[in-house]
């Protein structure tokens, strides 16, 4: 089911902007350029995190094409590598029954899923991240070859250094230093072979930063500095939240499993009590890695995607608990969950007419989705009532996968919104060499990364440069790729040119002043605020 449901959709929608789209476009220009040491975003260095997740998705289009099949196949299989990975731990750890529980809570948990579809780093870095920080505990708690265990630990955490940067590091060796506290056993730091592991991790996750400082002297201080310490310690990237701006996201990334959340922490407290070791561990990886993302100026709804396998177990073991004597699962379990199942597929119906108001072009049907909702909710409610656990698990797991499976066959349907395919396709079917594509303050960061990708070509950009302002600065034609308004002004005048513009609607009858000439809308009409025109008559 999980093969399933993990790679059928993958290619069925457009990449969307900006983060699906950003992450497409590095991949790519590895195979254009040839590149693979000095990463690219629209023709210009870019330098925000590591290439390993960049060089993964270039290998899987020159295996299955430049699609978004291939653009998602590495982000989908991290997804399905982690699901399989949790499996096997937890029933080295607990047992089997555990182990199917906490697999089938983690696939169809709605934020895992998402970003398994959604290509940008968080996945992969959360296979690598999690995948060593299990066989840590693996090795040192003697459930499974301890030297062999540790070193892959180490191995698998240089390369989540080359996915996301430095903060690879640092997670473990915080989880594991508190973990050693709280259960007293520092005398055994020995037993994770720090000398030979830590050689390891360097060899598999720095060379990359050596190799490219190499070249490239700028780098150190823009990632090191920029990238890690002003990310966390500042409010550079307007990411910022309250500090407890995580718990709703991790409350929504495992819906519809929600409502066992509570309970199944309420129970877990009496283990920690008892300093029951696979739960302290389990807890320290949570909390650790949840306060210090909640402390960062930068945060993000994908941070969190690391925390999910261990509050599956977690769940799971609650669960299993209750699966011969369901005593308490009714109320603490049934009736929260048929309320919640309730209120999502009621706000599902009345989002849709605010759907239809962005664009009335759009025809999201949200009545599947609610519809498997409140069915799951339904009979959460008939089994749950008659204290009958495997029935009402597997209730919440069959409706999850329909669920899921209806509401992501709808979100293709947003691809006129939230992609620039269709307008890519209108540009390259007039496209000739010597032509230019322009976004004019359409906010080339938010709303146009999908044009370089499918296009395959660059994107002049006037007005804010955003995340390309490094690499623009150091761009030997950014007076060409970066123009002026007037000088955006002037290339409309240039018949000996064309240009095909990307801004907003409200934006054309000014433009089209200031260059003195007609301008021609592309044909048809697509949703949304922006629009495509060209300084000169459409053939088709």
């Amino acid at each position: 089911m999980c093969l399933l449901l993990y790679l059928a959709f993958t290619g069925s929608r457009a990449l969307w902007d900006p983060g699906e789209s950003r992450y497409a476009d590095l991949s790519r220009a590895i195979l254009d350029s040839g590149d693979w040491l000095v990463p690219r975003l629209n023709g210009v260095l870019y330098f925000e995190k590591p290439p390993l997740g960049y060089w993964l998705n270039a290998l899987a289009m020159k295996v299955f094409g430049i699609n978004e099949f291939a653009v998602r196949f590495v982000t989908a299989v991290s997804g399905l590598l982690g699901i399989f990975g949790l499996y096997w731990w937890a029933s080295r750890v607990f047992s089997r029954r555990i182990a199917l529980l906490s697999a089938a809570i983690l696939a169809t948990s709605a934020g895992y899923f998402a970003w398994s579809q959604i290509p940008e780093l968080d996945m992969l870095f959360s296979l690598f991240l999690c995948g060593g920080l299990a066989l840590f505990y693996l090795g040192f708690e003697n459930k499974f070859r301890p030297f062999l265990s540790m070193h892959l630990a180490y191995f698998l955490i240089g390369l989540a250094c080359l996915v996301k940067g430095i903060v690879a590091w640092g997670f473990p060796f915080i989880i594991i230093s508190v973990y050693l506290t709280v259960t007293r056993q520092w005398k055994r730091w020995r037993e994770f072979y720090p000398a030979s592991g830590i050689l390891l991790t360097l060899v598999s996750g720095g060379w990359w930063f050596v190799a490219v400082n190499a070249v490239q002297p700028d780098f150190f201080n823009f990632f090191f500095v920029g990238e890690h310490l002003q990310r966390f310690a500042t409010k550079k990237h307007s990411r910022t939240g309250q500090f407890w701006y995580f718990i709703p996201v991790v409350a929504g990334m495992f819906f519809p499993w929600t409502a066992a959340l509570v309970p199944a922490l309420r129970a877990v407290w009496a283990e920690l009590k008892r300093l029951s070791k696979p739960f302290v561990f389990m807890a320290v990886w949570v909390l650790v890695i949840f306060g210090i993302f909640s402390l960062s100026g930068s945060k993000r709804p994908p941070y969190m995607v690391p925390v999910l396998p261990p509050l599956a177990v977690l769940l799971a073991w609650w669960f299993d608990s209750k699966w011969n004597d369901a005593k308490g699962l009714f109320g603490w379990f049934s009736v929260p969950y048929a309320v919640l199942s309730v209120l999502v597929g009621a706000g599902m119906f009345i989002a849709l007419p605010r759907i239809k108001y962005m664009d009335p072009a759009l025809s999201v049907n949200c009545f599947w989705p609610a519809f498997f909702l409140m069915l799951s909710g339904a009979l959460v409610w008939f089994y749950g009532k008659r204290q009958n656990a495997p029935e009402t698990f597997r209730a919440v797991f069959l409706c999850a996968l329909m669920f899921i499976a209806a509401a992501y066959t709808e979100a293709g349907k947003l691809d006129p919104l939230l992609s620039r395919k269709a307008m890519a396709k209108l540009i390259m079917a007039e496209y000739q060499p010597g032509d230019r594509i322009i976004s004019f303050n359409a906010f080339w960061e938010r709303n146009m990364q999908s044009m370089s990708f499918y296009t395959g070509r660059r994107v002049s950009v006037v007005g804010s440069r955003g995340e390309l302002e490094f690499g623009a600065e150091r761009d030997a034609e950014r007076e060409k790729h970066f123009p002026s308004e007037t000088d955006f002004v002037n290339t409309l005048r240039d018949d000996s040119a064309r240009s095909f513009v990307v801004a907003y609607s409200e934006q054309l009858p000014d433009i089209e002043r200031q260059a003195g000439r007609p301008l021609y809308p592309a044909p048809g009409k697509l949703p949304g605020r922006l629009v495509l025109f060209s300084n000169k008559p459409w053939r088709n």
